[in-house]
Order: structure tokens, then sequence, then C-alpha cells
């Protein structure tokens, strides 16, 4: 029987770096992208991975230590996310300190208990009248069906090594991190490994951008002119990344307090400018 697969999701993140000034610009590559660093381009933004020895998975970890401005938009009929919710602008946090990307299906969601206990020891957070409660959102995608161990995904632990293991220089690419378990063309007969990628773009006399993005596709990538079948419409991609612009970032007025006011889908959009 052919199966048909039609379950997705499309989950990216924007994290706007807060209070970058000019200076902080300088002597960065201008109009032209760049592969070196990507995400890390951006002024604030660490970058760290934990790849499992066990079978091909992990997760990665973008840290915003001084805060940041995020928003994030989830399709599909299959979204595994974590704390998107809180990205709605008429909401009480107004700040991340981290975004993750992880493998392991909803397992993986673990990740975000050993990115929080990181920023925790460090206090970073959302400052309320006991603690300071790090705000860390994620995204996950399926790929427990990679390396025939099924019990082994993304943990706390990793969440943890992999934020205590950021940093703001070159980022890996490729199988590693939350890419190490990415595959595409599976639907076409010969499964073909997928990974994680980064690239960055800097405007001259503005600021900076840059993502990190992750694709899990059913069916092959290539065209049938290259020898393999197109994409059908129902074998929809699992898409998770970051994006981050240099910019500084406000979100709009709340208009929650207490439970009340409106709560819409154009709520989830942060204003850069």
């Amino acid at each position: 029987m052919r199966r048909t697969h039609a379950a997705a999701i499309v989950a990216v993140f924007v994290v706007a770096a807060i209070g970058v000034s000019a200076g902080q610009q300088e002597g960065r590559i201008r109009s032209a992208m760049r592969s070196k660093s990507g995400l890390t381009d951006v002024p604030g933004i660490k970058v760290g991975q934990v790849t499992r020895s066990e079978r091909p998975t992990g997760c990665t970890v973008i840290l915003a230590e001084a805060g940041a401005v995020a928003g994030v938009d989830v399709r599909g009929s299959a979204p595994g996310t974590i704390e998107t919710d809180l990205l709605n602008p008429v909401n009480l946090v107004q700040q991340v300190h981290g975004v993750f990307l992880s493998g392991g299906s909803a397992f993986g969601l673990d990740v975000a208990t050993g990115v929080r206990k990181y920023l925790y020891e460090r206090k970073i957070g959302f400052e309320t009248h006991v603690a300071k409660v790090p705000i860390v959102p994620g995204a996950i995608i399926f790929d427990l069906g990679v390396g025939n161990r099924p019990d082994i995904w993304p943990t706390a632990d990793c969440g943890y090594r992999a934020a205590a293991a950021a940093t703001d220089g070159d980022v890996a690419e490729g199988n590693v991190g939350a890419g190490a378990g990415a595959t595409v063309g599976k639907t076409g007969g010969g499964a073909m490994k997928g990974g994680i990628g980064t690239a960055s773009i800097s405007v001259a006399d503005g600021p900076n951008a840059a993502v990190t993005t992750m694709v899990r596709a059913e069916s092959p990538t290539a065209s049938s002119a290259h020898g393999v079948s197109r994409r059908r419409a129902t074998d929809a991609p699992s898409v998770i990344g970051a994006a981050a612009p240099s910019a500084p970032c406000a979100r709009p007025a709340r208009a929650r307090r207490r439970g009340t006011g409106p709560a819409g889908a154009a709520g989830r959009r942060s204003r850069c400018r």
C-alpha cells in the first residue's frame, strides 16, 4: 500500500539581538553571503550543538543571554514545539534567552529542561518575585527511524551540554546537532542524509541578518530532470530553523492583562526596525 505523508511542521523562530551598537558592526563582511560563522555573525548570539554517538540525532541550542525579542511562525498538521505561545506579543513575556532545535520527535523537547538549567544557574531569565525563569522555546523533527535505535533521543543533559558549549565562533554544519538525523527522499525509495546549515548576510550601512535551518522531507528534493521524481504535494516537509537580524526589535504594546484582551494569529509577529 502506498503511504501518504501529509503531516508537516514548519517552525521558524526570529530572534533579534538587543542593544546592538554601530561599533559592533565594524569589521564585518558586507553585501555578501558568509558561511564561516552564520548565525553567530549577529552580535549577542551564541550557538552550541551536541550529537549523540549511539545513533544520528542531536540538538542545536541558540543562546541570547542578554535577552532578545522573538517571534515564531508554526504551521502544519504535526508541529512539535514548546513555549511558542509565549512569543505572542499580547502575552507577558517580552524576550527569550535561548532557542533550540532538536531531533527525537516529542522526546527531544526534553532539551529545553537542560538549557533552562544552564541559564538558571547563571541567573539568566525572566524576572519574577522569587526567581529568574529562563524562556527557551524550541522545535523538533521526527528522526526516530534513523539508526535503528528509536530509544535514543536528545535529552535534557544534551541541552545542558549544548548550552555550555555555545560560543560566538564558527557554527558547524551538516550531520551535526539537530541535523544529525535529518533525511530526505524517503518516499523515493532511497533516503539521503540531510543536515543543518547556516548563513549570514550583511548590507552596507545596515544590520546583519543570519539564519540556521534544517529540512526533513519525505520525498526527494531534486527534480525529475535530474533523474529523481518531484516531491508530491502531499509529501510536505518538516522545516525548523531560526533567523537573527541584528536590528533592534520592538513588540507591540501588550493587550492581554490577567487573561483579557485579544490573542489572534497576527499576535505571533514582532516588529523590527
